[in-house]
Order: C-alpha cells, then sequence, then structure tokens
C-alpha cells in the first residue's frame, strides 16, 4: 500500500516536502560534526582534487540507436539554468538528426526561452525564482505542485525514459529522489558544488542520481571519492563564448578603462555597488580621466543601479562618477583593461578575455563572512583560482568596510604594474587551458542520448 502510495503523483509530491522538513532537521547534527570535527579532512581532500591533473572532457562515442523517439525531462529552475538547459537541447535535436534518427520528444520546467525552444513546458519555477518578496514559506504550495506535476510524468503512458536537471539542486534533488522511486532515472547536467561546503550533502544525492555531469576540471575527482558515478563534459558557458567574436588581446591599447561587476541579482548590487565605487577611488585619483564603467546585462536592474548612483554622488560628490552599461557584456570587456567583480559566474567572462581582476565577496549581514573559514571546504572561492587550482587572482570574503584599502592597491597595481599583469594573465592563460574547450552541451547530449538508447522501447 505504501509503495502504491509513492506511485501517486500528489503522495509523492507531498512525501517529498514532508522529506525536505526531515532532512533540515538531520543537517544540524551533520553540520554540528562538520565544523567540530570533519572540517579539516574535507578540506585537505579538496586541497588535493584540486592538485590533480585536470580531467579532459571526451565526446562519448556510445552507440546511439531508437524506433521510438526518446522522452526526456529538461529542468530549468533560474535564467542561468535555462540558457543552459536550451543549448542542451538544441544538441539534443541536433544529435539525433546528425545520427539519421528521430528527434527526441522533449518536455519540462522552464520559462519562455525553453518554450520557444520547443519544449513542452509543465511549468516555471524561473518566473517563480525572480518574486524575491514572496518567501518560502508562501511558495511552498507552488513548488508542492511542481513537483507533482514532474510525478506525473515518471508514471503511466507518458512516462520519460530520462529526468535530465540543470543545476538547481535544492529543487531537483527531491526531484530526482521520487524519479528514482518511480523508475526513471536522473542525469544531473551541471553537478552541484558539494565539494564546496556541507559534502553531506552527497549521500543522498548519490542514492537517487545515476550520473552527476560535471563542469569544473576537478570535480570528477571528488565525485569519484564519494562514490558518485560522472562525466565530464566541460563548462557549458564556452559554447555561449565561442560564438562571439574573439577578443582582444588583454594589453591592447584599446583596453583602457575598469568594469565593475556588482552581481546579477538586485541584493548583490545593493550589498556592493556603493562599496566598489569607494574601493576604486585610489584609481580614479591616480588618473581622473580613466574610464569606470558599471556592466550589467539586466535591463530591469537599470533603476536600482541608477538610484545608487545618485546616492553615492550625493554622499561622495567629487568621487568616481562611472559610466552605465547595460547589455552587451561582452563588448564592455573587450574595452576593458581589469575588473572589480563580485565572485559569481561573470568570472568566467573574464577569463575568456584573460582579464586581470580583483574577486570580492561582501557580506553586509556578517555572518557568512565569519563562518567562511569553518563553511568551505576549499582553499579559494573565485572559480578563476578553483578552475587553476592555485591563487591566481586576489579574493577578499569580508563583511562591513572589509580590506577596502587592499582592493585599491590590487587595483592601481594590476593597472600600473606590467610585471604583475604579465603574471595574472599566464596564470589566466593555464587556468583558461584547463577548461577543456567548447563543446560541453554537444558531449552531454551524446552522452544523455546514449543513455536514453538503453531505455525499453515500450517504456
Amino acid at each position: 500500500m505504501v509503495w502504491l502510495r509513492f506511485q501517486n503523483p500528489a503522495w509523492a509530491a507531498r512525501w517529498e516536502l514532508g522529506q525536505a522538513a526531515f532532512d533540515l532537521v538531520r543537517w544540524m547534527p551533520s553540520l554540528a560534526w562538520y565544523l567540530a570535527v570533519s572540517h579539516d579532512r574535507h578540506e585537505a581532500e579538496v586541497a588535493r582534487d584540486l592538485a590533480q591533473d585536470p580531467v579532459t572532457p571526451i565526446l562519448p562515442a556510445a552507440p546511439l540507436h531508437w524506433t521510438r523517439p526518446p522522452r526526456l525531462f529538461v529542468s530549468s529552475a533560474e535564467v542561468s539554468g535555462e540558457v543552459h538547459a536550451c543549448n542542451l537541447v538544441q544538441a539534443l535535436r541536433q544529435v539525433a538528426r546528425e545520427a539519421d534518427l528521430p528527434e527526441p520528444r522533449i518536455v519540462g520546467f522552464g520559462g519562455a526561452a525553453l518554450r520557444d525552444a520547443g519544449v513542452e513546458i509543465l511549468g516555471d519555477p524561473v518566473a517563480e525564482a525572480t518574486l524575491q518578496a514572496k518567501g518560502i514559506l508562501r511558495a511552498l504550495p507552488f513548488y508542492v505542485n511542481l513537483i507533482r506535476r514532474a510525478g506525473e510524468r515518471f508514471v503511466g503512458e507518458q512516462k520519460v525514459d530520462l529526468f535530465v536537471p540543470v543545476d538547481s539542486p535544492a529543487l531537483h534533488v527531491p526531484m530526482a529522489r521520487m524519479a528514482h522511486r518511480m523508475g526513471v532515472a536522473t542525469w544531473h547536467f551541471i553537478a552541484p558544488q558539494f565539494w564546496g561546503w556541507a559534502p553531506w550533502r552527497v549521500g543522498r544525492y548519490r542514492a537517487h542520481v545515476e550520473r552527476a555531469l560535471t563542469i569544473l576540471p576537478f570535480e570528477p575527482h571528488w565525485y569519484a571519492r564519494h562514490r558518485v558515478p560522472a562525466l565530464a563534459v566541460g563548462h557549458p558557458l564556452l559554447d555561449e563564448l565561442q560564438s562571439l567574436p574573439a577578443p582582444p588581446a588583454p594589453d591592447h591599447p584599446d583596453r583602457r578603462g575598469w568594469v565593475l561587476l556588482p552581481g546579477s541579482r538586485k541584493s548583490e548590487i545593493e550589498d556592493n555597488l556603493r562599496w566598489m565605487l569607494r574601493a576604486v577611488e585610489p584609481l580614479q585619483r591616480m588618473d581622473p580621466r580613466l574610464p569606470i564603467t558599471i556592466a550589467q546585462n539586466r535591463p530591469d536592474h537599470r533603476e536600482v543601479i541608477e538610484g545608487l548612483l545618485r546616492e553615492h554622488r550625493a554622499e561622495h560628490p567629487g568621487g568616481v562618477a562611472p559610466d552605465l552599461a547595460i547589455g552587451d557584456l561582452h563588448g564592455t570587456l573587450a574595452r576593458a583593461r581589469g575588473a572589480l567583480a563580485v565572485s559569481g559566474t561573470v568570472l568566467t567572462d573574464l577569463l575568456w578575455h584573460r582579464l586581470p581582476v580583483v574577486v570580492i565577496y561582501r557580506d553586509p549581514g556578517g555572518w557568512k563572512s565569519r563562518m567562511a573559514q569553518r563553511l568551505l571546504t576549499c582553499r579559494w572561492f573565485a572559480s578563476t583560482n578553483l578552475i587553476a587550482g592555485e591563487p591566481i587572482v586576489p579574493e577578499y570574503v569580508f563583511s562591513t568596510e572589509g580590506p577596502i584599502a587592499e582592493v585599491g592597491e590590487d587595483l592601481v597595481r594590476l593597472h600600473t604594474d606590467e610585471g604583475a599583469r604579465g603574471r595574472m594573465i599566464a596564470g589566466l592563460e593555464r587556468a583558461w587551458q584547463r577548461l577543456g574547450g567548447p563543446g560541453a552541451c554537444e558531449r552531454a547530449a551524446r552522452a544523455l542520448l546514449a543513455r536514453a538508447s538503453r531505455a525499453p522501447e515500450g517504456a
């Protein structure tokens, strides 16, 4: 009787809600043990993973064959994940066409972009993720209903062959657990960064995810050590970058100014932009004509940035008066000599330009920065340093004022000291080479379709 209830999507969704609450309770002793006993061991193990040779992504060569088109459930929960999901969907169809096979039938969760890519959309967590003021408790009914709708495609006549979540483990691991109980395999594209903190979470992941598709060169080492089958496919952002014109050399004479990258979320911008404007003042004192530009890809953040700039000018009338560039991130970066950036995906964009950068993670509340040393299991938090396996770029995690003088000194040094610039650019080149080149979505698509080829034809 209990097993039959697990096969019912409505019951399964309620069960997952209860499991999520129970997991929060189970976290407490795990966190206490981690902080008191096991943190240093995990940190040493991640250091060994980072020091190993990078795992080079290889295009899978398994045969593809089917008479009935495979049924895939592709799920994205936020804007960045939806970009990668769209590219993956295009690659899945392209690989099938090249093999002269019927294209897969794809349903899933996502927003307008995934719908425009021809996916049958069953729900839109991307839109829900943008409603930040709603709060967790008020959003619970939406997510329970979302999980129920996923469960409806894990059973019955419309049962899918493979569940393919993209990033966002908080939503997708519970769905993977439900898919596993209902006999649908999960291959997770963009494996979670469990290696970064709270590594005990990998236990339930291992139990319910058949394969993790990793994007960073050291991740397969970590997942292998934790007995999770992993496949290195490479970083999907490199597929996006491949379509852009090649950037000018990092010391091209047209690269004159500095770029501020305060984050892609409103809360990040509010936490960081005022501080960043003060941090670059030494650059402008050195050269009042030096162009300073705030780069932001999302036009919906224009108002909040302009409001913060007005406040800054009122409080510091003789301070930095930057330009604001909305959209065309890479056009802005192509004119830059260096950047001050909040840690995030944009560091891969900067790495493509081999652009010297100082990275910050500012926590105005203070508790994250105080706990960082005990929570994080790796020596660095900037993805550039993690990819390189060595400290290439300066990084700072702090609260309140933090190391504002030190950051200013770093910026001036990277602008004026050709030796320091040259050493960092060489390090950025080493890091870039470790990523393994573009093609992540094609490699992932081939692996997924090879797995779907093994699914029963009548499933």
